[in-house]
């Protein structure tokens, strides 16, 4: 027969591999993050992208983890434009069937999202602005981010994905999407 006393012990045991197994309070979670937003763009890139010229887009976005909406409210991103432009492909020039080419430059900052209870996600962003043709043509914006910082539901979060953003010029309609990976408490 089984004492009283080894039972206790047993199930002591049970519950602490229970809990030993199991995520904590505010464990931290790897999740797939899916952002999208629209707004508009303010630009001192006006003929043309070009060095030290600078890209800001804000507007209403909502974001997914793991399939559940995580927040609803503003964004902002900015990408500040580096030098080194270079012709965006093939075919060049005005000929005859051919498209007129933009530029394509590096550019880089960051950005972040605002609930609506105000709890804030922080990311830096790396990439590429491409003109889609001739000089004043709409842009895009292909690169990385990696989230930096948060507040709220986010404090400590940390991740990284691919960001993607369309913009035409000056007051025109601006799409976003992020799509990542993010670890925070929940």
């Amino acid at each position: 027969m089984t004492s009283t006393r080894a039972r206790s012990t047993v199930g002591l045991l049970v519950l602490a591999f229970v809990f030993a197994a199991a995520p904590g309070v505010g464990a931290q979670q790897l999740q797939d993050l899916q952002a999208m937003g629209s707004g508009t763009v303010e630009t001192n890139c006006l003929i043309s992208l070009a060095p030290r010229c600078t890209i800001t887009t804000r507007g209403t976005a909502t974001a997914t983890a793991a399939g559940t909406q995580i927040f609803s409210g503003t964004y902002v991103i900015r990408v500040d434009v580096g030098a080194s432009a270079a012709l965006n492909g093939w075919p060049s020039g005005p000929e005859p069937g051919g498209a007129q080419q933009g530029v394509c430059v590096p550019a880089t900052y960051g950005g972040e999202f605002t609930a609506a209870n105000g709890d804030v996600l922080t990311f830096a962003n790396v990439g590429t602005v491409c003109e889609e043709a001739a000089p004043g043509s709409p842009y895009h914006f292909n690169g990385t981010f990696r989230i930096t910082a948060g507040t709220g539901l986010f404090a400590g979060a940390s991740g990284a994905g691919m960001v993607g953003a369309t913009f035409t010029r000056e007051g025109a309609t601006t799409f976003v999407k992020m799509s990542g990976a993010i670890k925070f408490g929940i």
